[in-house]
């Protein structure tokens, strides 16, 4: 959303700073930092340099920056993705993905019976 009380990313950071080490993009700069800026989290110019930093990734907008399952084949990385942006077939294999909505049940995870 371009409204900062409505943002996802605003809600993430004020929700979630002082807690973990957050870092941002913000390429279309619809993060109105001056409403956060008293919250702890770094911004980068690239979602690589996100993805090099991070361990889990929120995917708070299906911006095409962020969807391009490309990028993250390098990085072990959860991505949560409450757009449900990529199908379990196109993300790497170094990534757990976690779609939030809808059939929660799909990651790439392997399954273990309780029997193993």
């Amino acid at each position: 959303s371009y409204l900062i009380r409505e943002s996802q990313s605003a809600h993430l950071i004020t929700s979630l700073s002082g807690e973990y080490e957050l870092h941002c993009t913000n390429p279309w700069e619809v993060i109105d930092i001056d409403q956060i800026e008293d919250y702890s989290f770094e911004i980068h110019s690239s979602v690589e340099t996100v993805l090099d930093k991070c361990q889990t990734v929120v995917l708070t907008t299906p911006w095409e920056e962020y969807t391009d399952p490309a990028i993250y084949a390098d990085h072990e990385v959860t991505v949560i993705d409450p757009w449900r942006v990529f199908s379990t077939e196109e993300i790497p294999s170094s990534v757990v993905y976690r779609p939030i909505a809808g059939n929660q049940s799909k990651d790439t995870r392997r399954r273990i019976s309780p029997n193993e």
